[in-house]
């Protein structure tokens, strides 16, 4: 709840010529562009997670997010639970319709061992996509941290 002391404001703001309703429509306004704004910040932590790759399935294992995983990518095999997820594809030829029909939140994926086309046909379609970038082992932790970021578990991949 929001209480706001106009009855002050005001005899400040009247010196300026502003009245109480002045003050509550820059009140609102302001509030609004703040809602606005913040609206995709505070986006929800996606539950339904697909992997295409088999590095970043076991990331995803690591980070603690095994139940969110909802299906994978056919080279996928560790950890030995991921051999009884769903399959979606290959690396280089992930089926499109296999990842929309199992409605993700979410879809992780490199930029060099999946397509490009891959990515910006799930954006097309509303399904967020974190793509992994690491091309060395010291871009290893700051993409971990992405990742975990972009999942909510910012502070568990922080300590990884």
């Amino acid at each position: 709840m929001i209480i706001i002391e106009t009855e002050g404001l005001s005899r400040i703001y009247g010196f300026y010529g502003i009245n109480k309703v002045d003050i509550m429509n820059h009140f609102l306004a302001v509030l609004l562009i703040w809602i606005f704004l913040a609206g995709p910040a505070m986006a929800q932590t996606p539950a339904r997670i697909i992997s295409l790759a088999p590095n970043l399935t076991e990331i995803l294992y690591d980070l603690g997010l095994g139940e969110r995983v909802i299906a994978v990518s056919r080279y996928c095999n560790y950890p030995p639970e991921v051999k009884a997820k769903p399959k979606i594809g290959g690396m280089s030829n992930p089926s499109l319709e296999a990842i929309v029909a199992m409605k993700p939140e979410m879809v992780v994926l490199t930029d060099d061992g999946n397509p490009r086309e891959i990515e910006r046909r799930l954006r097309q379609l509303g399904i967020r996509t974190h793509v992994f970038r690491a091309k060395r082992l010291n871009d290893l932790p700051v993409e971990i941290r992405a990742l975990g970021t972009a999942l909510d578990v910012h502070s568990i991949a922080d300590r990884r």
